[in-house]
């Protein structure tokens, strides 16, 4: 079987976005804030076959200091064949770009349960790690929910 030509493309619909978030079980993001979302965010970068978006991954921040990588999915039927890692790469290759020398950036993420290992091969330690940083946290704040 010949492999698919995976393209790589710095962005993304608003459907496109919600499709690829849904296929992992993760909440739909309102149009209006996904619109807002993707404008904003400060690196994209979605694996497309076929002109078809299998997978992507998000930087958003500060524009200076602080970065925060979002939204790394790659559809089920296509993990396990090193995408995610590739869409990690580019984010990463983006991160140490945008540094000039003696400067620094601090980049966090949250990892999907289970899914540590997979960030820790790009240099991540999980929170608290005993040294520096405290514990990861998050909070959800919706007027509604609809799914």
């Amino acid at each position: 079987m010949e492999r698919m030509k995976i393209e790589y493309v710095n962005t993304l619909s608003v459907e496109d976005y919600n499709n690829l978030r849904k296929t992992v079980g993760w909440r739909k993001v309102s149009d209006r804030k996904a619109k807002i979302g993707l404008e904003k965010s400060i690196f994209i970068t979605v694996a497309m076959i076929d002109n078809k978006p299998i997978g992507m991954a998000r930087i958003v921040g500060d524009g200076g200091y602080f970065m925060l990588i979002v939204d790394v999915v790659v559809l089920p039927q296509w993990q396990g064949q090193g995408i995610g890692k590739s869409l990690m790469k580019q984010v990463m290759l983006y991160i140490d770009q945008s540094i000039e020398e003696n400067e620094n950036v601090f980049v966090s993420l949250m990892a999907a349960p289970e899914r540590d290992s997979f960030y820790e091969q790009f240099g991540f330690r999980a929170c608290p790690d005993g040294d520096l940083m405290g514990t990861g946290m998050y909070q959800y704040i919706c007027k509604t929910y609809s799914d």
